[in-house]
């Protein structure tokens, strides 16, 4: 019996130490509200890429500056959700193909309660069309690049 307990303890102390470490390496990286945006700014127009519109992150004179004309679309984004980073990933691989009238404003889902609660917003990976003064035209959960440029009126 003495032969095996030794082997167990050395398993089960290796076991604890790996849990540990995983744990300590997630909680560092999903906890870090991504500031990946803050400075991004879809390509210039040009005869290349031809017009593009503007992913960048939320805030109220951000929305307000934009064009009366202009199609708004606020996205509630976690840093925690799957969905969620891989429609940030297909905006920012395709930054060139958002249309010209096209401002995507990302949030984070978890910290903007009111701006959640004004909207209706009940789970993340959510988009909201809103006009230049911040009413809301039309909302919908999931997708990517694409069905934001799809479900835009």
């Amino acid at each position: 019996m003495k032969k095996l307990l030794i082997p167990i303890i050395i398993v089960v102390g290796i076991s604890t130490i790996v849990v540990l470490s995983y744990g300590k390496q997630d909680s560092s990286t999903s906890n870090k509200p991504s500031t990946a945006l803050d400075t991004t700014i879809a390509k210039p127009n040009t005869q290349e890429n031809g017009p593009a519109g503007l992913y960048t992150e939320y805030s109220a004179e951000k929305l307000a500056q934009t064009p009366a004309d202009g199609k708004n679309v606020i996205f509630f984004h976690a840093s925690w959700c799957p969905s969620c980073r891989s429609a940030d990933k297909d905006i920012k691989n395709n930054l060139s193909s958002i249309p010209e009238n096209l401002t995507i404003l990302k949030t984070d889902y978890d910290t903007q309660k009111n701006l959640r609660k004004k909207y209706g917003v009940t789970g993340q990976h959510t988009f909201v069309q809103v006009d230049s003064e911040g009413e809301m035209i039309t909302k919908w959960s999931g997708g990517d690049l694409s069905t934001i440029i799809s479900r835009i009126k």
